[in-house]
């Protein structure tokens, strides 16, 4: 009934209350009655409002509480936290009370997170009252900002700011309602402002509007609290646009890989003594340290090459019986994947030569046939090389002068 109808214990909810106030003092009928609310939340839309009516409520219960545990731990890995669930703004702030109950919060700490990025993944038009009401507890006595609580009310506030930045505008209108409330949360985010991706917009629609400035007369660390917001924004943006040196010294490195590279291959012929570079060491009295160097190194590389080939060699021995299963699963599925890849190929062949001949016969032809792309491409490489050969004797020079004029 309740996988037909999941709405059924939100529309007869007196009905169920009623028979639980009748029959909870009798184990066997209460986990029934509880276990068609169970079933009801796996399948409906409302899954926090009959989990907090209908199940929450008899936690307390020593006869019931493994119960109401095992349906928060099968909610949680159900795909029903990752639908598009209604979850009310009282109904997640009585359930946020509860999960940091400090008698209780161990028991929830498992199926909190899910409910709180299910609540605030589906913000609607009611986004304004989660919002407010949690802001408001920024200014009870109570509130402790460091506590996991408190913490955690910071998130939800955040939370709710990421995924609706049309809040900043609500908040502003309502900002000298809350100036107390208003100054702990932007002290909040002044410290954390790289994990704000609504800066410009609490910048340019909050903290630079008449409505601030007005608050800012009336509590003077507005000021000094929004200044530390600015500076943080300014330091987030420009640490996006600041060079990256490692990526330029890895750029500069794998170019001068490349020219040592070009320089053994084309001019040594593959031997390193006979390079442009080696003959440089060489009229130094350097090439033999060099060579050791290089064969120093060599040595090194093939025996970590050699250890990490036996290392996963062993570790291949030991998973070749889980990959022969998957192997035996597989060969029943190539078939039919040859067969579809066949048909994709087929198609892309298709389309391919349709493209082709159209570049043949439209566009490639006069200035563009393919001899006289080729011919301008064996012209450009062979331009670039002489080039670069030129740019490596003359670097050679350029040392050599250098080294002169220091001796």
């Amino acid at each position: 009934m309740c996988k037909i109808d999941p709405e059924l214990p939100i529309r007869k909810s007196k009905t169920l209350s009623e028979l639980m106030e009748s029959y909870g003092n009798r184990k066997e009928v209460g986990i029934c009655i509880l276990w068609i609310s169970a079933q009801a939340s796996l399948y409906s839309d409302n899954v926090l409002k009959i989990v907090s009516d209908h199940i929450l409520p008899f936690h307390s219960f020593k006869h019931y509480k493994n119960f109401v545990l095992s349906v928060l731990s099968t909610l949680a890995d159900s795909s029903v936290m990752s639908g598009d669930n209604v979850v009310e703004p009282v109904e997640f702030e009585d359930f946020f009370e509860i999960c940091f109950d400090p008698k209780k919060r161990r028991d929830f700490e498992n199926f909190y997170p899910k409910i709180r990025n299910l609540a605030l993944a589906n913000l609607r038009d009611d986004a304004e009252i989660l919002f407010f009401r949690f802001l408001g507890k920024l200014g009870e006595k109570t509130f402790m900002p460091l506590s996991a609580y408190g913490q955690e009310v910071f998130e939800v506030l955040h939370g709710c700011l990421a995924n609706d930045s049309s809040l900043v505008d609500k908040w502003r209108v309502e900002f000298h309602n809350n100036l107390k409330e208003s100054a702990i949360l932007l002290n909040y985010l002044s410290k954390h402002p790289g994990d704000i991706q609504y800066g410009k917009k609490l910048e340019s629609d909050l903290i630079q509007t008449d409505e601030f400035a007005e608050a800012a007369v009336k509590t003077p660390d507005l000021i000094r609290i929004a200044k530390k917001l600015q500076t943080g924004f300014k330091k987030i943006e420009a640490s996006r646009k600041r060079f990256s040196w490692k990526m330029g010294c890895l750029v500069i490195l794998l170019l001068l890989g490349g020219i040592f590279y070009l320089d053994v291959t084309e001019n040594g012929k593959g031997a390193f003594a006979k390079s442009q570079t080696g003959e440089f060491l060489e009229s130094y009295g350097l090439l033999d340290e060099a060579m050791l160097g290089i064969n120093f190194s060599r040595d090194i590389a093939i025996k970590v090459i050699d250890l990490g080939s036996k290392l996963l060699w062993n570790i291949y021995e030991g998973i070749r019986p889980m990959l022969q299963i998957i192997d035996k699963q597989i060969q029943v599925y190539i078939p039919e994947i040859i067969n579809y890849g066949k048909i994709l190929w087929n198609y892309l062949n298709e389309i391919g030569n349709l493209i082709f001949r159209f570049l043949q016969e439209k566009v490639f032809v006069g200035v563009l046939s393919p001899e006289s792309i080729r011919k301008v491409v064996k012209d450009s490489l062979t331009f670039i090389w002489t080039n670069v050969s030129y740019a490596i004797l003359k670097l050679y020079e350029l040392i050599e002068d250098w080294i002169r004029k220091q001796d």
